[in-house]
């Protein structure tokens, strides 16, 4: 090989291993979810599936109920697939490297979703029709206690400086001084539902600080569909089986923020009122309940409603519900979420964690980023408080731009042609 082409070979290597270092146009494509609790995933997708917690996938989160000391045993469980995207982006391909997300890269729209809900909750259906987007273009300035930035889709490693909660709009913008500031280097928090009935714990920990945040939005309704016990065993056994519908959701046009918009970021949020139903011997309406947790769901077509709306009789409302969430960003590290406290008259724990990562391959050329983001909400309704949790999670991918890595392998092919005619003359 010629000293010519072989220092042409060292120039372009050079120049691809910069350009893919530093800051540049890439192209990214992602999938994101969002698990409410142990049994909704939102978007559904469905179905669910066992999954492996060391394959790097921030959509494999694990969870544990304890309810009446009937134990769920540890499950890792994820989506199908989420909610996908790809856009040519900003971002270095090293790990550790900032990077945006483009706004609203992610986004589905595929009407009515049926999902059977499996498990031994309350819960046994849930019907959407949900137009899930992320991420949001922007965030709100309302917690600032003066007007301020509002950074978003923005992902770096961060001090957590006050100088840095300033500049990047963290925290919300709040000071030091300020009554509802809480430093976010590790979040840590601890909540009570306001009645001594539950509580919750959420820890963030690793990941080296790198972090952002970037909003899931959500719009259009859902409905839930229930067969409560301790609602059944005040009517007659005749009544039975007494059955239950609430919306999820709404009906009103216009998208709203869901998850991971912002460091200790709130929104509130009112459900409406269901209906309790007695459908009186009548069988037909009343799915068989699921023999299991696992897939496929045995019998075949368990735990699907069938005609609730055109038979049974409505004998009560179902309460109306008012809450207030309590967000958090994105994170490559863990966050751990846990909730305890009485429901329904039944002591209960639930146990939720999500892991990210932040890796290269194929030698450095691919990036592959894994963000969870933690969150619970503070829900009233019939004079008792609750508290839920929720987790995201966030695949992303790095790769290079394809123009600009074919420009450069081009320029090593012209300047190998060079070399060679160079050689020849």
């Amino acid at each position: 090989m010629s000293k010519f082409l072989r220092a042409a070979i060292v120039v372009t290597t050079i120049a691809l291993g910069a350009s893919m270092a530093q800051a540049q146009t890439v192209a990214m494509a992602g999938e994101y979810m969002e698990a409410n609790g142990l049994i909704v995933n939102i978007p559904q997708n469905p179905p669910t599936a066992p999954c492996n917690p060391s394959a790097n996938d921030a959509l494999c989160f694990f969870k544990r109920s304890v309810v009446a000391g009937v134990d769920s045993g540890s499950i890792y469980e994820g989506p199908r697939i989420g909610n996908p995207g790809a856009q040519l982006a900003t971002g270095g391909l090293a790990t550790g490297d900032a990077f945006v997300i483009p706004p609203l890269m992610m986004s589905q729209m595929l009407g009515l979703q049926v999902g059977q809900v499996l498990g031994g909750g309350v819960v046994r259906q849930l019907d959407t029709d949900f137009t899930a987007v992320a991420p949001g273009t922007d965030r709100s300035t309302d917690q600032h206690p003066t007007p301020g930035p509002a950074q978003t889709r923005s992902f770096a490693q961060r001090s957590f400086s006050t100088a840095n909660l300033a500049a990047h709009g963290q925290n919300n913008g709040l000071s030091t001084a300020h009554p509802n500031y809480a430093y976010r280097e590790a979040v840590s928090a601890v909540v009570n539902d306001g009645a001594g009935l539950s509580a919750v714990a959420m820890n963030y920990s690793g990941g080296g600080g790198f972090s952002g945040t970037a909003a899931i939005l959500l719009d259009g309704p859902g409905r839930l569909y229930m067969h409560i016990a301790s609602i059944e065993a005040y009517f007659p056994a005749s009544y039975q089986p007494i059955l239950a519908t609430q919306p999820v959701g709404d009906d009103i046009p216009g998208l709203r923020v869901r998850n991971a918009a912002g460091w200790d970021y709130t929104v509130t949020g009112n459900q409406p009122g269901g209906i309790v139903k007695a459908f009186f011997g009548n069988t037909t309406v009343q799915p068989e309940w699921c023999g299991d947790a696992t897939l496929p769901p045995t019998p075949v077509g368990c735990n699907l409603f069938g005609n609730f709306d055109g038979t049974g009789v409505e004998v009560m409302g179902f309460p109306s519900a008012s809450s207030t969430k309590h967000m958090f960003p994105w994170t490559t590290g863990t966050v751990s979420l846990l909730v305890s406290g009485v429901r329904n008259g039944k002591t209960q724990t639930i146990t939720m964690t999500g892991m990210g990562f932040d890796t290269t391959q194929n030698s450095g050329a691919t990036r592959n980023i894994g963000l969870v983001a933690g969150s619970y909400t503070t829900r009233f309704s019939n004079s008792e408080w609750q508290v839920n949790v929720q987790m995201s999670g966030l695949n992303v991918q790095l790769t290079p731009e394809p123009g600009a890595t074919i420009a450069l392998i081009s320029g090593l092919g012209l300047l190998g042609a060079l070399a060679v005619r160079r050689r020849r003359g």
